[in-house]
């Protein structure tokens, strides 16, 4: 869309930071990072759990939203050591934290998604960071390289800006 001149800016997650780098039509600019975590309810005998290893998660059932990238490199990087168990593939998140939050599985989040999801701030999920993979996610927006941002698409990134740097 912002490539076709439809929205002057798009909010986008990679994992790649040169992603846009040798595009001739998008700037990309970085707003701040954040680490994938393996997740689980309190209740989950790995919930005490400091660190946890790829070959240790994929002893446990995997819950996995479709359509992520970052959860197909997870899935690219735990098939190294074996076959993931997919308990759940759900466009539904709701549904992935309320199965976690039982004990059950082991589900990947952000750590900036961490922050502020009641699930976590309640303690109905913990993290865990992983042990021998650093995914990270980069959170930023892309616009028109050859064209300036509309005043009102300025004003509201001026806005953003200044709301989310509290928040990460």
């Amino acid at each position: 869309l912002v490539r076709n001149e439809k929205i002057d800016l798009g909010f986008v997650t990679v994992e790649e930071p040169d992603l846009y780098q040798d595009d001739e039509h998008l700037i990309f600019k970085k707003q701040t990072v954040g680490q994938v975590m393996a997740c689980v309810g309190k209740h989950s005998p790995l919930a005490g759990k400091s660190s946890i290893s790829l070959k240790e998660i994929l002893k446990h059932p995997i819950i996995t939203l479709p359509g992520y990238q970052m959860y197909e490199s997870i899935l690219k990087l735990l098939r190294k050591y074996g076959k993931p168990n997919i308990l759940l593939n759900s466009f539904n998140r709701d549904v992935g934290r309320q199965i976690l939050s039982l004990g059950i599985g082991v589900g990947f989040y952000s750590s900036i998604v961490i922050k502020h999801d009641p699930y976590f701030t309640t303690g109905k999920l913990v993290h865990i960071p992983i042990s021998d993979a650093e995914i990270h996610l980069i959170y930023g927006y892309i616009r028109l390289k050859q064209r300036r941002l509309s005043t009102p698409a300025g004003e509201f990134l001026k806005i953003v800006e200044s709301e989310t740097s509290s928040l990460f």
